[in-house]
């Protein structure tokens, strides 16, 4: 028997078009309010408000995860960090100059930083490949759920069985299991998506689990039919790019209300929403 197989990189590329420049003023906290469905469709950074320079995070991006799929050639993480280094001199930015003290998470032109943005964007855009190359329903019927694992280590590990826990996942032998469409994904996210990356640096992703494997765990709902998720972007690829930053700004307004305010330049606002 041949096992389907995921083919997930022109779904990662995919997700890259449709997103839009989102400049904010807004911490890495505040922009966790983000619904899902607009987290997917937005390339942002915490108090990052230089549409511009999100322009050049979004093209470095799809620069990498393009030459990823290729054999060879294509862009390196050095040099899409270089780019965005060039990019903030260019702007005339320096982080003594805007108070930031240098080499730190809060200066954008540190390691840190641009480590930090160069691999959360990519990893998500790879995540969202996988997720979607998996909800093909022969994909799904034969592998429908997967395991919680650690793929890199990380120099502060979080209690992540605890989080599981908590989030109302179930340990089976030991492992982080759980069917590819459990609510449990989301909820462990810090960017409320269903698949890695789950937090920043955090070193964790999934392994495929196949049906039989699931069964002879007793993985809760493997004797359920499983539905696909509804991830596809075939609507936000027909729009034009201005009209999908419209219907995005529009989409922010509606959803989080009081909570954002929009500058005439694009820059979005949030206010923390009360605990």
């Amino acid at each position: 028997m041949i096992t389907p197989k995921p083919l997930p990189f022109q779904q990662a590329l995919d997700a890259l078009t449709v997103k839009s420049p989102l400049p904010t003023s807004a911490s890495s906290r505040a922009l966790e309010q983000l619904p899902a469905q607009l987290a997917r469709r937005a390339t942002f950074s915490a108090r990052t408000n230089s549409a511009w320079y999100v322009s050049r995070i979004a093209d470095v991006t799809e620069s990498l995860v393009a030459g990823l799929k290729r054999a060879e050639g294509g862009m390196s993480k050095p040099q899409a960090m270089q780019e965005l280094r060039d990019a903030l001199k260019q702007l005339g930015y320096h982080p003594g100059t805007a108070g930031i003290e240098p080499r730190s998470i809060q200066d954008f032109s540190s390691d840190r930083r641009l480590n930090l943005i160069v691999d959360t964007n990519v990893d998500l855009a790879q995540g969202y490949g996988h997720h979607t190359a998996g909800q093909d329903p022969a994909v799904l019927d034969a592998f429908p759920c997967q395991e919680l694992v650690r793929e890199i280590n990380s120099r502060v590990k979080r209690p992540w069985t605890s989080i599981w826990e908590r989030a109302g996942g179930r340990i089976y032998a030991g492992r982080m299991i759980a069917l590819k469409n459990d609510p449990v994904w989301t909820r462990i996210s810090r960017f409320n998506l269903p698949y890695p990356p789950f937090d920043f640096n955090s070193g964790m992703g999934v392994r495929d689990i196949s049906r039989r494997e699931a069964r002879d765990l007793g993985v809760a709902g493997i004797e359920q039919p499983q539905t696909p998720a509804p991830m596809s972007l075939n609507a936000d690829l027909a729009a034009s790019p201005p009209q999908r930053h419209r219907d995005l700004i529009a989409a922010l307004r509606d959803q989080l209300g009081d909570l954002v305010t929009i500058d005439p330049d694009g820059t979005i606002h949030l206010k923390e929403a009360a605990a």
